[in-house]
């Protein structure tokens, strides 16, 4: 059973530790709090490797499927959007322990480049609102369990979707230290397009004020919606404050 897990840089968690787990568990907190991010983190704890999963939370999420040409919707899963840092997952259960290191893999016009070349040192976010040619190109997990089993596993995007390759210093095939999960979202209420539909609707009226400060009693610290099309596909992006807008779809389920 579990016990702990220790979430960082994960979508909207910097650092969350969870503790004292019992057969039935309740996550309680306002909008946007970190409660769906913990479940999917919950879901992706006990096979790390198996990372076309990001894929399916993403599209549990109503954005679409991974491919070289939305590899913006990677942006996601880290922290602020963030993609130069790294997310970490460590899960503690009661027949042992591991953890879990996920990177972005970035290029240049299809050529990886390095670390230091990419900007780690820069506070700029890099994706959505940059005008570099950066681009990620897949993500790559290392997963060590405390009885020494290693997986290195890539999630690589490459035409029509991506390619997932995991190599493991063991014999057998590589398992997670917990039996699996199982993810039921609620996210089903309206699509993102009726969304982008009604805020566009809105904003010809010149009534998106009032809506704006409705949701504000949500999610305080949201300033404006905006919606467009990427990729000939509708989306709505937040703003929240931050130095780059953020897809609606990453905010709360309450939002």
């Amino acid at each position: 059973m579990l016990k702990t897990i220790t979430i960082q840089g994960f979508r909207g968690v910097d650092c969350l530790r969870l503790e004292d787990f019992a057969r039935v568990n309740l996550l309680v907190g306002p909008n946007g709090g970190g409660k769906t991010t913990a479940l999917e983190a919950l879901c992706l704890a006990p096979r790390p490797f198996a990372l076309d999963l990001l894929d399916r939370m993403n599209q549990w999420r109503d954005m679409p499927p991974l491919a070289p040409h939305t590899w913006h919707t990677l942006l996601t899963v880290f922290s602020q959007m963030y993609p130069h840092r790294e997310i970490r997952l460590e899960v503690e259960t009661t027949t042992g322990s591991a953890s879990a290191r996920i990177t972005a893999m970035f290029g240049v016009a299809g050529t990886e480049v390095s670390e230091a070349a990419a900007g780690a040192g820069s506070q700029q976010p890099v994706g959505i609102s940059t005008e570099s040619e950066e681009t990620i190109r897949g993500v790559s997990c290392v997963y060590r369990t405390d009885s020494g089993q290693e997986v290195q596993a890539t999630l690589e995007l490459v035409p029509p979707g991506y390619r997932l390759t995991a190599t493991t210093n063991a014999k057998q095939p590589p398992r997670g230290i917990l039996p699996g999960a199982f993810f039921i979202h609620a996210r089903r209420a309206t699509s993102l397009a009726e969304t982008a539909d009604t805020l566009t609707r809105l904003y010809e009226k010149q009534a998106e004020q009032r809506f704006i400060e409705a949701l504000q009693r949500i999610e305080p610290r949201l300033r404006r919606l905006v919606p467009g099309t990427r990729r000939g596909q509708p989306t709505v992006l937040a703003d929240l404050g931050s130095a780059t807008l953020v897809p609606i779809n990453i905010l709360g389920d309450g939002f």
